[in-house]
Parts: C-alpha cells; sequence; structure tokens
C-alpha cells in the first residue's frame, strides 16, 4: 500500500499545470473523496506530506476534504490520480456563478405594460391564491447572493432561527453556525448573508414578495418563509464547496424547497453528493437550466442536469408564451418552463428591477412547488413534484425544448389537474410494443455500435429509455432519423424512464465512445409508435 500511496504523491508533486483556469477565489482548490479502507487515515496524511493541505472537511457525512495545493494539478494528474486505490474521486473546486442578466427577447409586448406583471397572468398566480384554502407555512431557500432582509417587500418573509439569539457571538443551537439568524453567508463564512449583488433579492421576490402601500408587488407564494444562504460575491462568483455547504445547511435547518439560480457546465461528484442527501430527506431543488442557448441533453448545466429525482431543470419562455432565445433547452433535461423574459421584481436598496434569464424562471417554478407543497405538507416530494408536471400548461412550441412540453401552471397545480400533452400526438394515437434493445453494460471503448429500431407505417417513434448514461462531456449516444439525419447528441446521466420522440419509422441508436472511461450506457425495453 506504501508504493501505492508514493506513486499518487508523486503524480501530485510533478504535474502542476503552468496555466491557471480558475478564479482568484477557486484557485487550486480540490474536493477528494477517499475510499473506506484501512489504509485510508495514512493516504490523507501522506497527500498532506507532499504538497496538498488539508482545509477542511465538507459533504453529508464530512466525507469530502478539501486540499489546496501551491499549484493548479493538470489535468493529467487529476486524471491518473482518478485511477489510484484509496480515492475515490478527486475534482477542482471549480468556479460556479450566476449567469449574466439577458437582454429581453422582446423589444415591445403589450403583456409587459399590464399593471399585473405578465408572468403572474400567464401562471395564473392570483387565480391560485383564490383557490388555495389556508396554506401552511414552509421553508424555502435561496441559495444564491443572499436576500436584502430589509426590503419592504420582503422583510416580514425571512425565515428566522428561532434557536439563535442575534449578535451575542454564540452559537445558541449548536448548529455549527454563529448567529445566523436569517441564514449564513458562506462565501465570506459570516452570519451576515446580505446580498450585494441584487440577483438573490430578485429570485426571493419572485417566490415570496408581498404588496405595500407603495408597492404592489408580489410573489407566487403567499405563505413562506425564506432563507437567506450566500455562496457568491458581489460579482456573482463562487466556488462548488460553498454550494455544498449552503445545500446541507437548508436540509439540516427545516428548508423543504432550495432555489438555485446558478449553474456550471462541469459535473461535480461533490456537488451531487449534497443533492443526493437533500433527495433522501425528501427536499426538492430547483435549478436553471442556464442562458447560453445550449441543449443541455449534449452539454450540461449543473446542477439542473444531475440525474436525480428530486431535480427540476427550468427553461425559459416569453410573454408571448414561446420558447426564450437565451435559455438552454432539452427534451431530456429540462423539467419545465417558466417566464424568464424581462421579470418585475425585487432588488437591492428597497427597488425594483426587471431582469431576464432561467435565474427568474426558476423561483417561479420553486413558488408553485411551494404552492402545492403549502396546501398539504404532509405530501412527499415526488407527489409536489408530479402535481406541478401534471398541472402545466403543453405548449407545442416547446417541442424539443423540456421533456413534457410543459410551461408551469400555479392555478392547475393548485387544483391538482392534469393538462394532457396532445402534441405531437394525442395519447390515444401511440401503441406500445415490448423490445429488448440495450448497449454492453458497460459499452465499449472506441465504439461506434448501432442498434435499429423500426415500426413500418409509423409517423413517430417515442423511445422509452428504462436507464440512460453516458460519459459526461465525452461519449455520446447519437440519435439518427429515418434519413440518416443525427437529430440528436445525448451525454451523461438522465433521470430513468424518459422518453424521447423522433419523426418517422425508422430510429437508429449509435454509441460514439473515446479510448477513456465508459458508463452504463442505454437500455429500452419497449417503444411506443404512432401514426
Amino acid at each position: 500500500m506504501k508504493s501505492i500511496v508514493t506513486l499518487l504523491v508523486c503524480v501530485i508533486v510533478s504535474a502542476f499545470s503552468a496555466t491557471a483556469s480558475f478564479s482568484k477565489d477557486t484557485m487550486f482548490q480540490y474536493l477528494i473523496k477517499f475510499k473506506v479502507h484501512p489504509d485510508a487515515s495514512k493516504n490523507k496524511l501522506e497527500l498532506v506530506d507532499f504538497g496538498l493541505k488539508l482545509k477542511e472537511h465538507i459533504g453529508p457525512n464530512k466525507e469530502i476534504y478539501v486540499y489546496t495545493a501551491p499549484l493548479e494539478l493538470s489535468q493529467q494528474a487529476l486524471s491518473s490520480l482518478n485511477t489510484r486505490n484509496g480515492i475515490d474521486w478527486i475534482e477542482p473546486d471549480y468556479q460556479i456563478q450566476i449567469p449574466p442578466v439577458i437582454e429581453s427577447t422582446q423589444k415591445k409586448s403589450p403583456a409587459l405594460a399590464l399593471s399585473e406583471p405578465y408572468h403572474h397572468l400567464i401562471l395564473e398566480t392570483q387565480k391560485a391564491h383564490k383557490a388555495l384554502k389556508d396554506p401552511k407555512e414552509i421553508i424555502v431557500a435561496v441559495i444564491d447572493t443572499g436576500i436584502e432582509s430589509t426590503h419592504p417587500n420582503l422583510k416580514d418573509r425571512m425565515w428566522t432561527n428561532l434557536g439563535e439569539i442575534a449578535g451575542n457571538g454564540i452559537d445558541d443551537d449548536k448548529n455549527g453556525f454563529i448567529d445566523d439568524v436569517h441564514g449564513y453567508d458562506f462565501y465570506n463564512d459570516q452570519s451576515s448573508s446580505e446580498d450585494d449583488n441584487g440577483h438573490g433579492t430578485h429570485c426571493a421576490g419572485l417566490i415570496g414578495a408581498y404588496p405595500t402601500d407603495t408597492s404592489d408587488v408580489f410573489g407566487v407564494m403567499p405563505k413562506v418563509k425564506l432563507m437567506s444562504l450566500k455562496i457568491f460575491n458581489q460579482y456573482g462568483q463562487g466556488k462548488l464547496s460553498t454550494a455544498i455547504k449552503a445545500v446541507l445547511y437548508a436540509v439540516r435547518n427545516g428548508a423543504v424547497i432550495l432555489n438555485n439560480s446558478y449553474g456550471s457546465p462541469n459535473p461535480n461528484k461533490s456537488l451531487r453528493l449534497a443533492f443526493k442527501a437533500a433527495e433522501k430527506l425528501g427536499v426538492i431543488a430547483v435549478s436553471a437550466a442556464g442562458n447560453h442557448k445550449n441543449n443541455n441533453d449534449t452539454r450540461g448545466e449543473y446542477p439542473a442536469n444531475f440525474d436525480l429525482s428530486n431535480m427540476i431543470s427550468v427553461g425559459s419562455t416569453d410573454a408571448k408564451d414561446t420558447h426564450s432565445s437565451f435559455s438552454n433547452f432539452g427534451a431530456l433535461s429540462v423539467d419545465l418552463s417558466a417566464p424568464g423574459d424581462q421579470i418585475l421584481s425585487t432588488h437591492l436598496h428597497g427597488k425594483l428591477k426587471s431582469l431576464s434569464g432561467t435565474s427568474m424562471s426558476t423561483p417561479l417554478v420553486a413558488g408553485v412547488l411551494g404552492l402545492v407543497w403549502s396546501k398539504d405538507p404532509s405530501q412527499t416530494y415526488r407527489e409536489v413534484i408530479q402535481k406541478v408536471q401534471n398541472g402545466s400548461d403543453k405548449l407545442d412550441l416547446l417541442f424539443g425544448k423540456n421533456y413534457n412540453l410543459g410551461r408551469v401552471n400555479a392555478y392547475n397545480s393548485v387544483k391538482e389537474k392534469n393538462i394532457k400533452n396532445l402534441y405531437p400526438l394525442p395519447e390515444k394515437k401511440w401503441k406500445d410494443k415490448a423490445i429488448d434493445k440495450q448497449s454492453d453494460h458497460p459499452y465499449l471503448n472506441n465504439s461506434r455500435a448501432s442498434y435499429v429500431i423500426e415500426k413500418s407505417g409509423a409517423r413517430y417513434i417515442k423511445l422509452n429509455f428504462d436507464k440512460l448514461h453516458m460519459e459526461s462531456g465525452y461519449d455520446f449516444l447519437e440519435i439518427i432519423n429515418s434519413k440518416g439525419l443525427v437529430v440528436h447528441k445525448l451525454n451523461g446521466p438522465f433521470k430513468d424512464g424518459r422518453s424521447l420522440t423522433i419523426p418517422g419509422d425508422k430510429v437508429t441508436l449509435q454509441i460514439d465512445s473515446d479510448s477513456s472511461q465508459t458508463e452504463y450506457g442505454f437500455k429500452i425495453s419497449n417503444f411506443s409508435w404512432g401514426k
């Protein structure tokens, strides 16, 4: 074992990169999870001796070790370390950021000039409020740039830690945080989580703002407590380790919904572990799909793309109920859409501001989920999600943009309506057929294996995946239509049981893998066809 550890350490000290790709805040910091075995502690000590310095332990069970290094490790070194005995994984503490403010996709829209903001008209928010009888108060965590706790439209909705005495410098409730009255600032490691950017305050207002004598702005939820968890600096820059801490703080302190209006292209295992812990506790995580016009089926955005049952990925629509031009999309990876174009909400210094982005769509979905949950807090997270998905308005123009063509509707969700998807064919037009199509598990390196599904006379074929997982960032499952055109390139893990509709009577699935790591591949035990 000693020789293995020595080799591992030699890789570290000899394979530093000469150039840095991280921001100043995330430079040369790494997240390591060790395997459980008798020599694990020895491995940790040897890593410290050879250039990596232990900073702290984080994670659901403190199993993630945060190390700093004097220089950035090269990609070759990281790849080598990830194959060594004693280490489950090592990964950079990548930078995460809030998306930049996006210009409106509509230069002028009558809906934007209405006295009631258009997003509330589309969501039928006030109608939902009237239908909601005696809602119970629930806690929603806003994991962002903080919240301006004194904002006149928000101050009475702030979550308060009743076990903490403000300003006494003591961890009264012994939860590991001193004076965490309304939340915590994980970026600066301090109790005050006041917003110095505006992004978090804007998101918070969309969830739970209330009208005052001087401002009639309001959020989706009439009864909510907003937990302020700051993970970014004033420029909207942060790191994965702070997000991990915030997620775990939220679930341990009573939040049942987590709003995550931020993202990274890196499928970080340590962050997934935190959201997995939230899933086990029945907490819903709502995350922005991103503002890069990307197809998240091909190039993921995280945490939105994590293949967890509690994760809801949100895209943006505009005032005309069409997909926003800036929004990321994904026929398999994006769950729902919501208005995100020129959305009015609370901002810094007690003011209001209109912003655009999936960052705005995300809290609207979080708010609708909260509305449904506040109706009956005994519901499971799966039941709440299902009601919101069922109640979403199904829009033909969202075909290929999200999983079930749904744009969230608060009233339908509260009333537990089930709005059927009629595009491209109504439900009665589809027929199911058992089949056994699956790749090797795992699939092979350098593979171009192909698999054909065909049904004569079909106008559409629906691929019903039992499971689908390709190596993130490197390997793809190409979906080729009856004309021989590649219509989808699927990359990364997807939620089990997802379906993908392809026009035509024949579909070819072809694996395109590189020479390194592989994953499960795919399995299809039945497909649907319609004409």
